[in-house]
């Protein structure tokens, strides 16, 4: 069966998440393969937003849809092996989206530039420049990014890849003209500019957060926004595996006293909730295909 990705994030449809995470990237609206081939598309807005799109360019290469001469340029830097590299930066790069940035609100504006920052089917794209208009993330962007650092977390974890490696693929004649070693300098100067700043936080913090930005819903609704954690999970065994990993990250925040302190815990029943609901949807999207 065809693996079809879409970002943080996300094997998830438009109708599940009806709004942006962050930015251009960080979010449903972020571009699928079929939108790479046209000639537009937004420009990541911030250190987090580079995270995003740095996230989906690797993924989008695993994918079985992707054609060899589709692959873009950052497959050269970041090959099938360090996928999980790419899930740890998005990890920490989020955070700092939500402690730092004040760009939230995010819309692409009418300011356009091209850019030969990667390639697809031989075409450089141009990339629209965005305008923001809140300082800081509503509610619903807050919970979804939690989400989204937590299914990052238990994938990391787990060891979990997404789609499979391609041996084979066409570098554009555009990307040739750089040699090799110059190119990976110059992308990877542009893609992890902040290897300074402070360290991923842990799981234990992450769901703490999640636990008290949803204290007021009842289980079900807690749970239907923490599905979508174990949607970056294909198949059913998968899915079990990620729901054991997640049981077993909860059980060690709550041995770890330092680690909780007076931090809220994600009740288990919810975590056993939203494991069903993601497999119901599945089997649903299954059926409809």
């Amino acid at each position: 069966m065809r693996v079809v990705f879409i970002l943080f994030f996300l094997v998830v449809t438009r109708d599940v998440w009806g709004l942006k995470i962050h930015g251009n990237w960080c979010g449903p609206y972020h571009p699928t393969n079929a939108q790479m081939t046209g000639e537009e598309l937004p420009h990541p807005i911030n250190f987090t937003d580079i995270s995003c799109r740095l996230h989906d360019f690797n993924y989008v290469n695993y994918d079985n849809a992707t054609q060899s001469d589709e692959v873009n340029a950052w497959y050269r830097i970041y090959p099938f092996d360090q996928q999980l590299e790419v899930d740890r930066l998005l990890i920490r790069d989020i955070e700092w989206g939500l402690k730092h940035s004040d760009l939230w609100g995010c819309e692409a504006n009418f300011k356009s530039e091209k850019r030969h920052d990667f390639s697809v089917r031989c075409q450089t794209p141009k990339l629209h420049l965005s305008t923001c208009n809140r300082n800081r993330p509503n509610w619903h962007e807050s919970v979804k990014a939690r989400v989204v650092q937590l299914g990052m977390y238990i994938k990391v974890t787990a060891g979990y890849y997404l789609g499979r490696a391609k041996p084979d693929y066409k570098v554009c004649s555009s990307v040739q003209e750089t040699p090799t070693n110059e190119q990976s300098e110059q992308l990877l100067s542009f893609v992890r500019p902040m290897v300074f700043m402070e360290e991923p936080p842990s799981f234990c913090e992450i769901q703490a957060e999640y636990a008290s930005q949803t204290r007021g819903l009842n289980d079900h609704s807690s749970a239907d926004r923490l599905k979508a954690a174990f949607q970056f999970f294909e198949g059913r065994q998968n899915k079990i595996d990620a729901l054991k990993t997640f049981n077993q990250l909860l059980r060690e925040c709550e041995l770890d006293v330092k680690s909780l302190a007076d931090k809220p815990l994600i009740n288990s029943k919810v975590v056993n909730k939203a494991f069903q609901l993601a497999l119901e949807d599945e089997y649903r999207n299954k059926g409809a295909h």
